[in-house]
């Protein structure tokens, strides 16, 4: 009997060393694992619709195609339908606020009532409160160039990549958005976009295994702000800076 009650404190002993080194080897459990919140996908959303003077994100390109469906490089009522060009520019901008990409611009004027735009990108932006490095295509039809006073715009814009979160569990992740317009409005004398709607999806993976996907709808509302909605929760975005504000 005391044979027998020897070795079971010996498996015993053994269990608790296995456990030990096992924890002391940084083994990451449930409870370690960073979880991507609501508010960290707000962020991200946001930071992907910025401006040219934060993020150059899909509003600072929806400015692009408002600009070359008002003249630009493309003469909207001169040029003939079909007629087609592409060309690649490197943005980069420094500061607190920056980013460096390369696009790949491509116009067709389906009609001359409709310019179709569409672009690739691939680059890095680093904010105050993200840095990303990612890549991304979209593809938009832009109507009402020659009727109204504001285009018309319906697309679908896709982000591949990862993020790195500095604010709040400074969550690294990585990320698929997806974001998808009708009818959205841009004013053609701001080039800016002025009404409408988009539906935003993201989904991907944190740096800890965790899977994650939130959608939401974005409203926007002319002079460089928009609203987020993700479930229950409300955000004010800022185009400009590329930031979301819990409401």
């Amino acid at each position: 009997m005391k044979h027998q009650y020897r070795w079971l404190l010996i498996a015993g002993l053994s269990a608790l060393l296995i456990g030990g080194c096992k924890k002391d080897d940084g083994a990451v459990g449930t409870e370690d694992a960073v979880v991507l919140t609501a508010d960290d996908a707000a962020d991200t959303f946001a930071s992907t619709l910025g401006g040219s003077q934060s993020t150059a994100g899909l509003t600072a390109q929806l400015e692009e195609a408002a600009t070359i469906a008002g003249g630009g490089s493309l003469g909207k009522v001169d040029a003939s339908a079909g007629t087609m060009w592409d060309t690649t520019i490197t943005r980069v901008r420094v500061g607190t606020y920056s980013y460096s990409y390369s696009f790949r611009y491509s116009v067709v004027l389906a009609n001359v009532n409709r310019l179709d735009f569409g672009y690739t990108m691939k680059g890095i932006y680093d904010t105050p409160r993200m840095s990303s490095n990612d890549s991304a295509a979209a593809s938009f039809q832009v109507s009402n160039l020659l009727t109204g006073t504001a285009y018309s715009v319906t697309g679908i814009y896709n982000r591949y990549g990862s993020q790195a979160s500095k604010v709040r569990n400074k969550v690294s992740f990585t990320s698929t958005i997806t974001v998808s317009t009708t009818a959205l409005l841009i004013d053609k004398s701001t080039k800016r976009v002025s009404g409408g709607s988009a539906a935003v999806i993201i989904y991907g993976q944190s740096s800890t295994g965790n899977i994650y996907s939130f959608n939401g709808t974005v409203t926007f509302l002319g002079n460089q702000q928009a609203t987020l909605v993700i479930g229950s929760k409300s955000y004010t975005i800022n185009l400009a800076t590329g930031e979301a504000t819990a409401a």
